[in-house]
């Protein structure tokens, strides 16, 4: 009678008074609604078996928060929600455990899948040969490592197994992939090795511009390189890998020619040029000594030449006063002293006689051909004309290679010289000269000779062969030392040009000025004396002076012309320079003491040859000024001459070189100093 028809209630009747209890049973639920506890973050569930009311939880962070006590639920946590999964099995049809190594599933009293173990259906191969029950599980039993087995793929070439699995070792090795192969692989069912290939023309230079290459059925095939050669042999041709461009680069290195004479460089237009260094600059290696002579190096050659012809009986006291350089011929005068060959005692015997013989200078200085000898010493030679002493006159004929003496000037008539008028005795200098009517070639020679004792004459001769010399008196006004003790030793004729201003006229060459220097006996003066009238030859020529120097130990020695002056040199730095009549002392290189020996004048220089204690030097003298002369000096690499060698002439020219004669009086030998490039 107390049934309420609840399932959630215990129903009864009280005793005594029989009033009906329904009591409710905790957690019992007929629906949701019995459930609701009011948390958003639960589901209420009312349970079909048995009626309860269980409580799901919906919010969750991790899983372990998924937990709603009902065995049959799994619950995990997706995007802060709780998802369930119903576990439990209500059939054995419907039962499933999920594992492959188990047979006949039924649903337990916990509604649980449960199979049973077995593993007979589980594959094996090679390195899995077999299956056993490890705490419920099938666990397999595998081959020892290293066992030798195959993984059915042709591209690896030896396979062992390892913990279980066949693992391959080595394989087929492919090409590594190139500009013109993209891919190289093996394929595994064929074990060839297969190629991907660049498209044809595919550059493959690797960047190189210069020596292109392109791709060609997966070859890099070179194409033809770029050509930088510009055909000039100085240049170093390359090319810029990155851009093709070719860069052509002059290179003075390659222009070398071995001549230190050349200042050489390049041209990327033009190719090589060797530019001749200034005259007389320095040049040489290492112990070479010399200068340059029109882009070439003259080095100095020190030689001992000995005449060709031997001599009967021994040369002694060898000399040579100077040197001459005319017409591309280099003669000197080897003075010497010898006694006369007795050909009836077979022997030398009598005493040493004074004798010279003229030699052209051959084989750059190392030669001597004798052109004649007679007795006597020459004290001086100048454009072939040698002179000496007691009037020894010699006139070298360069064509033939003779040489014509006169010594017997008192009966000179008929000879080479007329009119009774003779050069003087003991002739020291002179200085040859020639003039031409036309400016083509000479038509009359002039001589200037000056001796001891104030004797010195002017005379001229024809180039007409086998013509006489004409001589004219000379005549001194206002001197300062006593004519007769005035002793000659420089002589300078001047020879100007009279330009044709309106025709009909011709050039004229006229001599037109004279100098003569001398040494005074006393040794007091060094004097010059000046001539400006000779359009009165071959009559009287007179001379006066002009400048003076107090000797004061010092000699003159020659003259030179040069620098539009006439210069007279000697010992201790005597450096005088006469324009016009008009003379002036000329100061040397500061610090120094020279005795100047020999000058020659080349353009725009006048190179002096000069010795400064016991070695010879050259100098290069020039005008550092305009109208009012400034010396400038500069000296020129000639080495060491000395030891011995006592040098008295200097000849050459720049186009082929210079030679320095004297002697060395220890050894008794005649010496050159030849600096022919």
């Amino acid at each position: 009678e107390c049934d309420d028809g609840s399932v959630c209630t215990v129903d009864s009747c009280t005793e005594p008074g029989g009033v009906c209890v329904n009591a409710a049973i905790q957690g019992c639920c007929e629906s949701v609604a019995d459930c609701n506890d009011d948390n958003p973050c639960t589901e209420d569930i009312c349970t079909e078996v048995g009626g309860t009311c269980q409580y799901q939880p919906l919010c969750c962070a991790e899983d372990a928060e998924c937990n709603d006590g009902d065995k049959c639920t799994v619950g995990s946590c997706v995007e802060d929600q709780c998802v369930y999964d119903f576990v439990c099995c209500l059939s054995n049809t419907e039962c499933d455990d999920g594992e492959e190594s188990t047979v006949g599933d039924s649903c337990n009293d916990s509604g649980a899948c449960v199979g049973t173990l077995d593993c007979s259906d589980l594959p094996t191969n090679e390195c899995t040969i077999g299956y056993e029950d490890v705490d419920g599980e099938c666990s397999a039993i595998t081959a020892s490592n290293d066992t030798v087995c195959d993984d059915n793929d042709l591209c690896s070439t030896e396979s062992k197994c390892f913990d279980g699995t066949c693992t391959a070792y080595a394989f087929v090795l492919c090409p590594n992939p190139s500009a013109c192969v993209l891919e190289s692989s093996c394929n595994p069912t064929t074990g060839a090795c297969e190629e991907v290939n660049a498209p044809n023309g595919t550059t493959c230079d690797g960047g190189n511009l210069c020596t292109p290459k392109e791709c060609s059925d997966g070859v890099c095939v070179k194409l033809t390189p770029v050509d930088c050669d510009d055909s000039i042999d100085c240049t170093d041709d390359t090319c810029e890998p990155t851009t093709g461009e070719c860069l052509n680069t002059a290179a003075d290195i390659n222009c070398d020619d071995g001549n230190t004479c050349t200042t050489d460089t390049c041209s990327a237009a033009f190719g090589c040029n060797y530019a001749s260094k200034v005259n007389y600059s320095a040049c040489g290696n290492d112990d070479e000594y010399g200068f340059c002579l029109q882009g070439n190096c003259a080095i100095g050659q020190r030689n001992e030449p000995t005449p060709l012809a031997l001599f009967s009986c021994p040369a002694e006291n060898k000399t040579m006063p100077g040197v001459s350089y005319v017409g591309g011929k280099f003669y000197s005068a080897t003075n010497y002293t010898s006694q006369t060959f007795s050909k009836l005692n077979s022997e030398c015997e009598g005493a040493n006689t004074p004798l010279t013989r003229i030699v052209e200078i051959t084989n750059n200085g190392s030669g001597f051909d004798i052109l004649g000898g007679t007795n006597g010493h020459m004290n001086h030679i100048d454009a072939n004309v040698a002179v000496g002493d007691e009037a020894l006159i010699g006139l070298i004929n360069g064509s033939e290679g003779t040489v014509d003496y006169n010594s017997d000037l008192e009966n000179a008539a008929g000879s080479y010289f007329s009119g009774g008028i003779t050069p003087p005795e003991d002739i020291n200098t002179v200085h040859r000269n020639s003039t031409s009517s036309t400016g083509l070639g000479a038509n009359k020679y002039h001589y200037l000779m000056g001796g001891d004792n104030g004797k010195a004459s002017y005379c001229s001769q024809s180039t007409v062969v086998g013509s006489t010399v004409s001589c004219a008196y000379l005549t001194f006004s206002n001197l300062i030392t006593s004519i007769n003790d005035m002793d000659f030793a420089a002589a300078e004729l001047i020879v100007t040009n009279t330009k044709c201003v309106q025709p009909p006229c011709s050039l004229s060459t006229n001599v037109t000025r004279g100098y003569l220097g001398s040494n005074s006996d006393g040794g007091d003066y060094v004097d010059i004396v000046y001539a400006s009238n000779f359009s009165n030859a071959p009559n009287s020529v007179s001379f006066s002076f002009v400048f003076d120097v107090p000797a004061e130990a010092k000699t003159l020695r020659g003259s030179e012309q040069g620098l539009n002056a006439v210069w007279f040199f000697g010992t201790n730095n005597l450096l005088i320079r006469c324009a016009f009549g008009s003379c002036e002392e000329v100061a040397g290189p500061l610090g120094i003491t020279l005795n100047y020996v020999d000058a020659i004048s080349r353009g725009t220089n006048l190179l002096l040859l000069a010795e400064d204690a016991g070695t010879y030097k050259i100098f290069l003298l020039s005008n550092g000024g305009g109208e009012e002369f400034v010396p400038l000096w500069n000296q020129v690499e000639v080495g060491p001459i000395s030891n011995g060698d006592s040098m008295q002439g200097f000849a050459g020219s720049s186009s082929v070189g210079f030679v320095i004669t004297g002697h060395n009086v220890p050894d008794n030998k005649w010496v050159t100093w030849a600096y022919i490039p």
